[in-house]
């Protein structure tokens, strides 16, 4: 698609019909034989291709998940001609080379509004490893997964995190006997490098957290008015609209009111009504 077919026109066609139909994002493939046909090379005419697809997103009021490493799609694998029968995970050339790409798209592409998040790959089980073939040793894959990650982090991309223990929350039954200062400076002291996100459920706390350094904030069951003053609080206290804490919103968030909570500039939003309020559906198998 990418290197032979690509069609703005098409593209911008069809996007408008997903949006017609409520779409608001997809997840997209940076085909990696065409966006890296050499192993010291990205191809800068696929990657302006990419970028106007992402700008087509834009457009239509969508955004897009960039998917790094895709091999495994339409019952086909698909690797670059120069791989050979290199491991995917353990040959260490192999793993730099994959680094290098998520890196450098990552790099071009992290600053566009049509980017959601990122997608290190796809269908990793079929690929990486034939059903012939022993599955790869799990600590090999876990290297190849961080090192992915790291290489989004050094091309600017953000990360929320590459696994649980990435991330340490300081909840409110944490905070017995503790204020949220000794809580965040505990958790540093104790576990160096995690990021440290405290659980909120007044403005005081809130307050205090950002005094902290807190790295992320979740703002717990408060009013979207309540939000908003945490929000311009950490405005104003770290340096105007481009503020390091990470702002979270949970709790008593509904499909009605979460517009007025997105409003309120924060970062993230949890709404537990998507799973826990499912209406149910009634299907009647009966033959007639």
């Amino acid at each position: 698609m990418w290197r032979d077919h690509y069609d703005p026109a098409v593209v911008r066609e069809e996007l408008a019909v997903l949006a017609r139909h409520g779409l608001r994002q997809t997840r997209s493939f940076c085909y990696w034989p065409d966006v890296m046909p050499t192993p010291d090379a990205v191809d800068a005419t696929v990657l302006d291709r990419y970028e106007d697809f992402l700008d087509a997103h834009v457009e239509q009021g969508m955004t897009s998940i960039p998917t790094f490493v895709v091999g495994h799609m339409s019952g086909e694998n698909w690797s670059p001609a120069w791989r050979g029968d290199r491991d995917l995970y353990a040959d260490v050339w192999l793993v730099a080379r994959q680094a290098w790409f998520v890196e450098q798209v990552t790099r071009r592409l992290a600053d566009h509004p049509g980017v959601v998040a990122w997608l290190i790959s796809n269908e990793m089980p079929i690929y990486g490893r034939l059903h012939d073939q022993p599955a790869a040793p799990r600590d090999q894959v876990t290297s190849w997964a961080q090192l992915m990650v790291q290489a989004v982090r050094a091309g600017g991309g953000r990360n929320h995190r590459g696994n649980l223990s990435d991330w340490l929350l300081v909840k409110d039954n944490h905070l017995a006997g503790l204020s949220v200062s000794d809580a965040v400076r505990r958790a540093r002291d104790l576990w160096p490098g995690r990021t440290v996100h405290v659980e909120c459920d007044s403005f005081e706390q809130f307050a205090e957290a950002i005094e902290a350094g807190a790295d992320a904030v979740l703002l717990d069951n408060m009013s979207p008015d309540e939000v908003r003053r945490c929000v311009d609080h950490a405005s104003v206290a770290q340096g105007g609209l481009a503020r390091r804490t990470l702002l979270e919103v949970s709790g008593g968030v509904t499909l009605e009111t979460i517009g007025e909570y997105s409003a309120t500039g924060v970062d993230m939003i949890s709404v537990g009504a998507i799973t826990n309020s499912a209406p149910v559906l009634d299907v009647g198998l009966d033959a007639g």
